[in-house]
């Protein structure tokens, strides 16, 4: 009943429940990139459990408030810009300032321009050239960013056709990261 007293006020839900399989899927991401030894693997896909369960939360959350409006599609992407990139700035500015074969960017942008603008705007992982990432592990905030840019449009698809089309244009990108 406390629940729907929430909903109702507006508050945002709270799924207890996954707070601690999010706590056991950041285990499983540590011991993915730290393995405990020679062929020691998780027992599930970590980023794709993620992915599952953001995509999960970001569709509850948002999918009743969805709308074709100008000002809450704005109000959306600010707020997934502002979880993701002040920190990731931060971080890669920090890298490219202490990293020597890296300083010379800063200083002289215009020496790789592309490399800057494919790591500052979190395109980098879409080109499937890995020396241009400069923070190795930032592949996975391309695909977060990815996802924050489409899914206003699949939640207005699936509004307007009762989920048909939505899947429809989504199945293809899940059947390519079962393979």
């Amino acid at each position: 009943m406390e629940r729907l007293k929430s909903i109702f006020r507006g508050e945002p839900e709270k799924y207890p429940a996954l707070t601690g399989i999010r706590a056991c899927g950041a285990i499983a991401v540590f011991f993915d990139h730290f393995p405990l030894g020679e062929g020691f693997h998780p027992l599930i896909n970590v980023m794709a459990f993620f992915y599952v369960l953001s995509g999960f939360l970001i569709v509850r959350l948002y999918y009743d408030k969805v709308k074709p409006d100008p000002g809450w599609l704005w109000n959306f992407f600010v707020r997934r810009f502002s979880r993701i990139y002040p920190v990731y700035f931060l971080l890669l500015t920090i890298t490219i300032w202490l990293d020597p074969a890296l300083r010379d960017l800063l200083r002289h942008p215009m020496s790789n321009p592309v490399l800057l603008i494919r790591n500052y705007t979190l395109t980098h992982a879409l080109f499937h050239y890995v020396p241009d990432i400069i923070l190795g592990l930032s592949w996975s905030l391309t695909v977060e960013e990815t996802f924050y840019f489409l899914s206003p449009i699949f939640m207005l698809l699936a509004k307007r056709f009762n989920f048909i089309v939505s899947f429809l244009f989504a199945s293809p990108c899940s059947y390519n990261y079962a393979s």
